[in-house]
């Protein structure tokens, strides 16, 4: 009886995880905006981008800034490829574009930038971002320099401790 809530209780924990971060990203740069765009580069000098401490240095990687529209889904505002040049420390520049009036197309002023790397076809989101210039607040126009941006494991991804949710071991 006790293998059978357990199950219950794992199944329904998958199914929670799964559907938290259940959103695939569109990795689609988007049309430019008649509002303008915001320059956020990122140093490569020394290594800025990394997953979970490490640095990330696989060629063709992604990293972009999202916005949220009016569905509640994340779009994205721009984004870069860590290219060979990145490799071999030259700093790369994101596009991020502004939303035209009455428009839902990009970020609007003051709105928070959410930043994702895209390895080997997996979204990690920003866990940790280190600015030399400007802060997470988008303004078009605005001039952004990121020194260090470590990425994390994205939640469906995250171990679950069965005794965290209750679940005891037997001791038969």
């Amino acid at each position: 009886m006790k293998k059978n809530y357990f199950f219950a209780i794992l199944i329904a924990c998958l199914f929670c995880v799964s559907f938290v971060n259940s959103q695939n990203l569109d990795w689609t740069n988007p049309l430019t905006t008649g509002t303008g765009n915001a320059s956020i580069a990122i140093l490569a000098s020394p290594p800025s981008v990394l997953l979970n401490n490490d640095i990330v240095t696989t060629q063709g990687a992604l990293v972009g800034a999202f916005y949220e529209n009016d569905s509640g889904n994340l779009i994205c505002g721009g984004y870069v490829e860590l290219n060979a040049e990145y490799m071999n420390g030259g700093s790369v520049n994101i596009a991020a574009w502004g939303t035209d009036a009455g428009e839902d197309n990009g970020f609007a002023a003051g709105e928070t930038m959410q930043f994702y790397l895209n390895l080997n076809g997996v979204d990690y989101p920003a866990n940790d971002v280190t600015f030399m210039m400007g802060d997470m607040q988008f303004e078009a126009n605005g001039l952004y320099v990121i020194s260090e941006i470590n990425f994390a494991l994205p939640v469906k991804y995250h171990t679950i401790n069965l005794e965290q949710i209750g679940y005891k071991t037997c001791q038969c």
